[in-house]
């Protein structure tokens, strides 16, 4: 499993081609409840690093009945962060959005196609969900980075919601301050990309702060509707490299390095000013506020949850019907507590992929109930890596260095037996291969590297 932050390492160039919308093989069963794993390390044979990803849908039991599937983007998948799911064109399922941020996107001579290749630019694609719950195709939109040459990394955090997809560059460079960073907001009518995107930094009118280099603003990402005018989603946006430096544009390294910051955008999408709120977090070195978010709702308020994992936070805040959020609880842990997170059924799960010997996973009643913790079994998985809500009482913990291929558990929060998924276990699907023949010889296959590292 890389660091965060490493680049996914790509050493051939990848030929995908993509025309957009386009038909995506295999085929897969969609518009029902489902979680998309992904493998962003994962290895076709003489295509490494293309990255894989996994759909996980439960039977109308819910869990732990589950079965599944591989699916395909057109370009290669190395999502950085989690995975975002939302109706998007308004059809009535549920779309994924991945983004790929170490890979470049170019326009073939003389055709309609764009091609993929390794690089820091990055990519976005929208892969749309089929109506019903019968087999056929996905058709892909790809979002190139809007200006090439800027090696901003692109699609290294996404967020959607009906008619709206948020994409964080968080490595852009402003004039002056390098990796300061941006987010991209592409408006959709139905499936099509209405216009060039709005791009937001932090010394865009309305936002609050200053972009400073290094700060990584767009690192993490939510798109929800949390108050202000209804049905107007509020942007989320987690600068986790941002120095605690006092008001006004300082020089990287004063104040307090990479204390962090989260800055919530109200009304994003309307013709007037934006509203803005920076939220801080435990201003010590090295904090990292803001390196995850969640937001969803619990009885009535809407919620939003950012963490600090550099120290081991996480704050939650109540967002009342003007957009203004209003802090409401914090609560600490150990190893890396906070490094990822999942908000659903009144509960927020924090991850801690380097707490105790195999990580953990923490799930926090929004009421400020007992909290209930999950240990990880195996020494150095990295249990709650990734983190998700498979339903009410069932959580899916990403541990992409179990065993050589990483894996994720299906958890009852009740108690009871972990359910383990892998690729290649006689459930879950291998990676392909570039064909299948007997000239190929298994290690010539398909290989997971570290499945579970991203879910959405």
């Amino acid at each position: 499993m890389r660091a965060a932050g490493t680049p996914a390492l790509l050493t051939a160039l990848l030929t995908a081609l993509v025309a957009a919308p386009v038909h995506v093989n295999p085929p897969i069963r969609r518009c029902a409840p489902e979680i998309v794993v992904a493998d962003p390390s994962g290895q076709e044979y003489r295509s490494p690093g293309v990255g894989s990803l996994y759909a996980l849908k439960f039977d109308e039991y819910g869990p732990p009945r589950v079965r599944a599937a591989l699916t395909r983007g057109q370009v290669p998948v190395t999502p950085e962060g989690p995975l975002a799911r939302a109706d998007i064109d308004g059809d009535g399922c549920e779309d994924l959005v991945v983004g790929s941020p170490h890979v470049d996107a170019f326009r073939q001579p003389d055709a309609p196609a764009i091609g993929a290749g390794p690089g820091d630019d990055g990519l976005v694609q929208i892969l749309w969900g089929g109506p019903g719950d019968s087999p056929g195709v996905r058709d892909t939109t790809v979002l190139p980075a809007p200006e090439a040459g800027r090696r901003g990394h692109f699609g290294w955090s996404v967020a959607a919601a009906k008619g709206l997809v948020a994409v964080g560059a968080p490595h852009e460079d402003a004039p002056g301050a390098a990796d300061s960073g941006a987010v991209y907001l592409f408006r959709l009518s139905g499936r099509e990309v209405r216009d060039a995107p709005r791009r937001i930094t932090q010394d865009s009118p309305g936002v609050p702060g200053n972009g400073e280099a290094g700060d990584a603003f767009g690192w993490s990402l939510a798109l929800a509707d949390l108050g202000g005018l209804t049905g107007v989603p509020e942007l989320v946006v987690g600068a986790p490299y941002e120095d605690d430096d006092g008001a006004g544009r300082q020089q990287d390294g004063q104040g307090v390095p990479h204390a962090g910051a989260v800055t919530l955008l109200a009304d994003v999408t309307t013709a007037g000013p934006t509203r803005g709120w920076r939220l801080s977090g435990p201003s010590a070195p090295g904090a990292r506020y803001g390196y995850a978010l969640a937001t969803g709702e619990g009885d009535g308020p809407a919620y939003l949850a950012a963490s600090a994992p550099g120290v081991d936070a996480v704050n939650l805040y109540e967002v009342t019907p003007d957009g203004e959020p209003r802090p409401v609880l914090q609560w600490r842990g150990t190893g890396a507590f906070g490094f990822s997170l999942a908000l659903g059924y009144g509960r927020l799960a924090v991850g801690a992929p380097y707490g105790g010997t195999a990580g953990t996973v923490t799930a926090l009643p929004l009421d400020g109930g007992p909290a209930t913790t999950l240990p990880g079994s195996g020494a150095g998985d990295r249990f709650g890596w990734a983190v998700a809500w498979a339903d009410d009482g069932w959580l899916l913990v990403g541990a992409p260095d179990r065993g050589t291929t990483g894996a994720v558990a299906l958890v009852p929060l009740g108690g009871g037996e972990r359910i383990w998924l892998a690729p290649g276990d006689g459930f879950v699907p291998s990676p392909p291969s570039a064909g299948i023949g007997p000239r190929f010889k298994p290690n010539e296959q398909g290989v997971a590297l570290d499945f579970g590292a991203s879910m959405g």
